[in-house]
């Protein structure tokens, strides 16, 4: 099937709920280790996915027409040195839960602002 889709980037994070088509072999081993992603991120499911698409290196593409929910992160200009908030009013960040178990996502992210 051809897709018509907007340039994948590891930055864009789709929210489960909208309707998310995971291709085989684009997720990380991990992603069947359900132990580890409930004891790190239990209610953040889609953070975990996207971790899982990044960490196997698969870029994100998104429908061009989609009018769902669409998360697309920016990290401003050095991701090691920032402090990413994305979730407002929360008392842990799942950004740097998932980043603080997995800091090879740090690497990927920066490899690919440093392709821009």
């Amino acid at each position: 099937m051809d897709w018509d889709l907007s340039k994948p980037e590891y930055f864009n994070q789709l929210l489960g709920g909208t309707g998310c088509l995971y291709p085989p072999h684009s997720l990380y081993k991990d992603i069947y280790d359900s132990e580890k992603a409930m004891k790190l991120l239990p209610t953040n499911d889609d953070i975990y996915f996207w971790a899982m698409t990044v960490l196997n290196h698969t870029k994100i593409g998104v429908a061009k027409g989609f009018k769902g929910d669409l998360y697309q992160m920016n990290l401003g200009s050095s991701l090691s040195s920032e402090n990413v908030i994305l979730e407002k009013n929360c008392n842990t960040n799942p950004f740097e839960i998932i980043c603080n178990e997995y800091n090879q996502i740090i690497d990927i992210l920066n490899s690919e602002e440093d392709d821009e």
